[in-house]
């Protein structure tokens, strides 16, 4: 495979946001962004429409595989360098699922998200986010300050005085895998 194509809604903001952002990933494997619906789509195309309505999201590859919504976009995340990881991770049976949740959320939202992303569409913004009670940021009244460094890979390390044994959690993600699978 050396080419994904990627047909995108050319009327939906989010989807035009999301091509431009593919367009300046570095990537593994090259990615052309094709209007869905354009003269282009349908020559290159002509069959496409037997399997995929206008609401799906199509990445079709060089050697002719098609990879509909939430696998369309784990290919294109395979394709580029910086995600080939979270497309193999995202692929994993646990998360798989939630993949498939998180690109449907989003996919039923699409019209709606474009229309807060619109720029002429400033007011309707403030007036939705103006809807959520965020409560004001503060700090905590009270409560024991953490005293500790970060390690290097990311790993929280407390002081002495507040060192707690950690529970294992290699087990835990056994247990909570072999309660999915079951």
């Amino acid at each position: 495979m050396n080419k994904l194509y990627v047909l995108y809604d050319p009327k939906c903001e989010l989807c035009c946001r999301l091509k431009n952002w593919i367009l300046v990933q570095r990537s593994w494997i090259g990615i052309a962004v094709i209007e869905q619906g354009s003269e282009k789509a349908k020559r290159l195309f002509p069959e496409l429409d037997r399997i995929a309505t206008k609401e799906d999201l199509a990445v079709i590859s060089d050697e002719g595989a098609v990879y509909l919504n939430d696998r369309a976009w784990i290919m294109v995340l395979y394709a580029m360098v910086e995600y080939r990881d979270w497309a193999a991770r995202l692929t994993h049976p646990v998360l798989m699922p939630l993949a498939r949740q998180a690109f449907a959320a989003l996919s039923k939202n699409r019209h709606f998200i474009s229309s807060m992303l619109n720029p002429e569409n400033t007011e309707a913004l403030a007036i939705e986010l103006r809807k959520e009670d965020m409560g004001a940021c503060a700090l905590p009244a009270s409560g024991p300050v953490r005293a500790g460094h970060w390690a290097d890979g990311g790993r929280w390390v407390p002081s002495a005085a507040e060192a707690v044994p950690s529970p294992n959690i290699h087990a835990e993600k056994q247990s909570v895998v072999r309660d999915y699978l079951q």
